[in-house]
């Protein structure tokens, strides 16, 4: 189950941002919106639950 907070990892490996992690910011209609940040950027982006993983980011 993904939940607001959770770090997920993108794993559809056809999209752009796959294997990147983030933070879930909110959870609806079956699609995460996920933050990613890294450095000087920050981007917000919303995908489809099961195109997600939950679990610890190392």
């Amino acid at each position: 189950m993904i939940l607001p907070g959770s770090a997920v990892r993108i794993k559809n490996s056809g999209d752009t941002y796959y294997g990147f992690e983030g933070q879930v910011q909110r959870v609806s209609d079956g699609h995460a919106a996920v933050i990613f940040s890294g450095g000087n950027w920050e981007k917000n982006d919303q995908f489809p639950s099961r195109r997600t993983r939950t679990g610890r980011c190392l």
